[in-house]
């Protein structure tokens, strides 16, 4: 039986879940009475790992299946053209992210502002990081699979590597500011790959791409080629569920080990604060289930890359309708839309107890999402930053040193002679 699929609607669907894990992060520390941190924490503990590291990967999944399908009868100095343009429109949103949220540390007076360049634009939140992986997996794709391992084991290996070099210079909980951060080498490197900022960091975050471009090579080939048969797909799902489970086995077994923390106390002393809605009692929490370890990576890709396969099997392969379905993936659909614009919320805050946010969160979510279905019926999504993307992608822009000239020189003539 042959298939044809389209846009993957499953890839849409774990954004809207994403979504809702943003949502709930963002809007519980915004609508708090601070009585319950300890109880959103926990929470956010186990729900994280569906947020933002699935955000990244369906961003990167879905950028492979377009480059191996639609866009590889471009020619590789279109695909290269096409990708620089999201790529740079993400780093720019995320530059942008990054002025407003490190603003008091730009000012500095100590600090050069060629670092303040630097850090303003390539600091790693999550739209950074998507931008910067995309150009990196565009040329890790074009190199042999055993070069591609090795990288990805040295990605993993530099974080070992790194930690006891950093570590006393930059000890937990130390306050990081920015003439710290540019005092050393080391507080440079660890300052643009190592340091938590809006998401995971460079490293060894940017494991989670490159796995995708391993993992999914076949399945991408599958989907690419004409008419494909639906054993093939299914083969090869198959295929990349076995190795998610193995990374989820992986992960779990390097990161299995109680921690308070590795940089950053932080997140355990807000799951164990002693208030009402206290659900921790361990002396730590498994390095799995933090952000920078190289086992939350591979555990969290395993998790979502294996949660992923189910979705694509249900939703496009069999085809599986429901209302939920069909809702979380035109919400996820503007996913990028919706991320930038959730912080409005923190401009209407609610000083709420857990119980009152348990009512708020849902009615928020769901009138959230019934704007999004609102947009997309009545202006097909036009103005949001999706569109933005399909536009700039779509539009071939040309211009040579030559007509740049000619340009230039009608204009000066007109001046001289309007009635030229």
């Amino acid at each position: 039986m042959d298939i044809t699929l389209g846009r993957l609607k499953s890839i849409d669907f774990m954004k809207g879940i994403g979504l809702i894990a943003v949502l709930f992060a963002h809007w519980s520390i915004w609508w708090s009475d601070n009585t319950w941190i300890s109880g959103s924490t926990f929470i956010l503990l186990f729900v994280r790992v569906v947020g933002i590291p699935n955000f990244v990967l369906m961003s990167i999944i879905g950028l492979l299946l377009s480059l191996d399908g639609k866009e590889k009868t471009l020619g590789a100095r279109e695909q290269f053209v096409r990708m620089l343009k999201r790529s740079l429109i993400f780093i720019a949103i995320g530059a942008i992210n990054n002025l407003i949220y490190a603003w008091e540390a730009l000012q500095a007076p100590l600090v050069s502002i060629a670092w303040k360049i630097l850090f303003v634009l390539f600091s790693c939140n999550v739209l950074t990081f998507i931008g910067i992986a995309q150009i990196a997996l565009f040329f890790f794709k074009q190199i042999h699979v055993a070069f591609q391992l090795a990288i990805i084991g040295g990605i993993i290996l530099a974080n070992y590597a790194f930690l006891p070099v950093i570590l006393p210079i930059v000890p937990p909980d130390t306050i990081l500011t920015a003439e710290l951060l540019i005092s050393r080498p080391e507080t440079i490197v660890y300052a643009f790959f190592f340091m938590e900022n809006t998401m995971a960091p460079l490293v060894p975050s940017l494991v989670w791409p490159f796995l995708a471009c391993v993992v999914y090579r076949g399945f991408a080939s599958a989907l690419a080629t004409k008419a494909s048969t639906r054993e093939r797909v299914l083969n090869e799902l198959r295929m990349v569920q076995i190795v998610s489970a193995v990374m989820i086995a992986l992960g779990i077994v390097l990161g299995f080990n109680l921690t308070t923390g590795i940089f950053s106390h932080t997140r355990y002393n807000e799951l164990v604060l002693n208030d009402a809605t206290r659900l921790w009692f361990a002396p730590g929490y498994p390095l799995f289930l933090h952000l920078t370890h190289p086992s939350y990576v591979l555990f969290s890709f395993g998790a979502l890359s294996f949660m992923f396969t189910i979705a694509f099997e249900l939703v496009d392969l069999n085809s599986v309708q429901g209302h939920v379905s069909n809702t979380l993936s035109l919400f996820g659909k503007y996913s990028l839309t919706v991320y930038l614009l959730n912080p409005i919320a923190a401009f209407f805050p609610f000083p709420i107890n857990i119980w009152g946010f348990l009512i708020l969160f849902p009615i928020a979510t769901a009138l959230t999402i019934a704007g999004t279905i609102a947009w997309e019926k009545r202006w097909a999504g036009k103005y949001s930053l999706e569109w933005l993307v399909r536009i700039v992608v779509n539009t071939h822009v040309r211009v040579s040193l030559a007509s740049l000239m000619a340009l230039a020189f009608s204009k000066a003539k007109r001046r001289i002679d309007p009635h030229a």
